[in-house]
């Protein structure tokens, strides 16, 4: 498998790049990678942690795979979630699916249904889908693991009213399954489906939603897509492997999670994942909230106050060489960039000899694919940023299929998880996201959240109205 995806982390080293870390200071560092290792394996073993072993539950694999078989004829798929109920997902369509996959004829699609994820609560994008889809033919996918989020909750609530507006009760129910915690007491989505006859599928209760995305949250909509999700938990079972091993200095997942530690230590504090590839833009966005939400954290694992965790920026090569570039080559050295590259397209162009004489200007542009322009454009944005002394690594794929990305979502989980030991916080919780849900709760008239409905009535001190 190595030799499909490699980590190439050359120019984070001041060696190599002005600005990088000096060797001695990462060998300082393994003595913590080893103990951040062993505390995440321990984490593992107390079943406190369950992303690590999702690739390898064939149960749920299995059973998904012949969900997705007895559910032909599907013209449409809703996916209602938001955040990691959503991302993980998208992220796998973008990347292995046709990149416009709903435009494709039924026939051009292979009976593969049209997928339409909705993470957000705009009205006039829901009212969009709503008038696309015959009720009939479609089915709802509500995923949330404790089925108390408002925007998951609300969306159900109009579809839901939709499909029974179409359909008999009875009916309706079967074009709905639920993706969510196993146990009634802590799921008010799962309380409702055994009440109303709605098929569910389990969210584990130790994998949160941002590292669910090998759970039936990504896969059972990625098997619906035709995804190949054996393939898929096999690149992260390939992963596993290499991730899990004490050999500290071989291992992808500690060293992408000790370099990034010593970059922010150093004064980058802002991460920047950068894809040449727009099937892989989708990542970039989902790594941003794993990174975001799993490392931004007020207090430390000793209840110290630390305000600690560096920004997670997702941009996209070529597109963004001519919007964010210019502040990556000659503004502040405060990132730490990490480059995704594909090496053979699935489809690649050749760009044409000129015609015409007037545009023999751009004949050395003819020979070449599109696919070698958008890696030669990689490698000298790379080679630019190097020069200025701005550090950098490369995650390069031989190609995008299931098995690749499946390494590099888990990878990127568990670099995740030991960048958590590293900065001595809960990489696992969320409680900022919390207090915004409860203000959003008091202001929507729930019961139990009366004294933040309260909060939010005080005057302020001032009002500043222009």
């Amino acid at each position: 498998m190595d030799q499909h995806i490699k980590f190439d982390l050359t120019n984070t080293l001041s060696s190599n790049c002005l600005n990088g870390i000096a060797q001695n200071e990462l060998n300082s560092l393994f003595p913590r990678l080893s103990f951040a290792l062993m505390s995440v394996l321990t984490a593992r073993k107390r079943k406190d942690i369950g992303f690590i072993d999702l690739p390898a539950n064939d149960k749920l694999i299995n059973r998904i795979l012949k969900f997705a078989k007895s559910r032909s004829g599907l013209e449409d798929v809703l996916v209602l979630g938001i955040g990691g109920s959503a991302l993980g997902f998208m992220a796998l369509f973008e990347a292995l699916c046709h990149p416009r996959h709903n435009l494709l004829s039924p026939e051009q699609r292979k009976g593969i249904p049209r997928i339409h994820v909705l993470d957000n609560v705009d009205p006039e994008r829901i009212q969009a889908i709503l008038s696309m889809i015959n009720p009939k033919s479609t089915l709802v996918l509500v995923i949330s693991k404790s089925g108390s989020t408002a925007e998951t909750a609300a969306q159900f609530l109009a579809i839901y009213k939709f499909m029974s507006s179409h359909l008999a009760v009875e009916d309706s129910i079967k074009h709905f399954i639920a993706v969510t915690d196993t146990d009634p007491a802590k799921s008010i989505l799962h309380d409702i489906a055994l009440k109303t006859g709605i098929a569910t599928f389990p969210i584990p209760q130790n994998v949160g939603g941002r590292f669910s995305v090998l759970s039936a949250v990504g896969l059972l909509p990625a098997a619906l897509a035709g995804i190949d999700v054996k393939e898929l938990c096999q690149g992260a079972i390939d992963a596993n492997e290499r991730n899990l091993s004490d050999k500290v200095i071989k291992n992808p997942a500690l060293n992408l999670a000790g370099f990034h530690y010593l970059h922010y230590l150093a004064g980058r504090r802002i991460a920047v994942m950068m894809p040449y590839c727009d099937g892989l833009f989708r990542t970039a966005d989902w790594f941003r909230q794993l990174w975001a939400e799993s490392l931004g954290k007020v207090f430390n694992r000793k209840n110290e106050i630390i305000n600690i965790g560096p920004t997670p920026i997702a941009a996209l090569g070529a597109t963004d060489q001519h919007s964010q570039v210019q502040l990556y080559m000659e503004g502040p050295n405060d990132k730490f960039y990490t480059f995704l590259l594909v090496d053979k397209f699935r489809n690649d162009l050749e760009i044409p000899k000129p015609m015409p004489k007037a545009i023999r200007s751009y004949g050395y542009l003819a020979g070449h694919t599109f696919g070698q322009l958008i890696n030669f454009e990689a490698r000298a944005t790379i080679a630019a940023l190097k020069t200025m002394g701005k550090p950098s690594m490369n995650i390069e794929m031989d190609r995008l299929n299931a098995r690749n990305l499946g390494y590099l979502l888990q990878t990127l989980m568990t670099a995740t998880a030991f960048a958590g030991e590293l900065f001595d916080i809960n990489a696992f919780d969320q409680p900022g996201v919390e207090l915004g849900k409860r203000f959003t709760y008091s202001m929507m008239g729930r019961k139990g959240y009366e004294s933040e409905a309260k909060a939010l009535m005080a005057k302020p001190k001032m009002k500043l109205l222009i």
